[in-house]
């Protein structure tokens, strides 16, 4: 059982009967990417994946597998439990997104919170992008005066995004929460053009 806390934060209740508050709401997330993008039989790749609950939910909705990738070890163990416990048999990979070797196609690839971590992030996505085979959801910082630059992350206003995703069309963008007082976090699902 899950449900949203009033404060936008969520409350994730697992299998084993522990109960968690994660940083961001990743169901009420998911719900919105829900409405425009059907799950069901998908092949989903969930870049970042942190503790794999976007994977678990994409389960939920009737995707046949979904791969993780994360750089770090402990979220990929944590990930690899939660999955089991929700009954998926879903792969998760520690490697970080740059040197992953992507093995197959996919329906649906999401990028949750990731794209100021990539190295390279326009050279990244560029080699990521041709993967899916159909969309491409990326949740992300929007550049802003109030985020700092200069330690090489990267925050794409979304005309930038739009250009990194060529081949694509943006089919929905929206503010899914404002951090203090200009610093937004966009949801952006972008379908591979015909």
């Amino acid at each position: 059982m899950r449900h949203i806390q009033p404060s936008g934060k969520q409350t994730m209740r697992y299998p084993d009967g522990t109960v968690e508050i994660g940083e961001y709401p990743t169901l009420e997330w998911f719900e919105k990417m829900k409405e425009h993008i059907d799950f069901e039989k998908a092949v989903v790749l969930d870049l970042g994946c942190n503790d794999g609950m976007m994977s678990i939910l994409a389960r939920e909705a009737g995707a046949v597998i979904c791969t993780g990738v994360d750089k770090d070890g402990e979220r990929i163990s944590t990930a690899k439990e939660l999955s089991t416990q929700y009954g998926y048999m879903n792969e998760f990979f520690w490697k970080k997104i740059e040197e992953f070797k992507f093995p197959k196609r996919y329906h649906v690839t999401i990028a949750s919170m990731v794209l100021h971590e990539l190295e390279y992030p326009v050279p990244q996505l560029d080699r990521i992008r041709p993967i899916t085979s159909h969309y491409f959801v990326v949740i992300y910082r929007k550049a802003s005066r109030s985020y700092d630059k200069t330690d090489g992350s990267w925050f794409p206003t979304e005309d930038q995004m739009d250009y990194v995703m060529s081949g694509f069309d943006r089919i929905h963008s929206e503010v899914l929460l404002t951090e203090d007082e200009d610093r937004d976090i966009v949801l952006g699902i972008y379908e591979r053009q015909q």
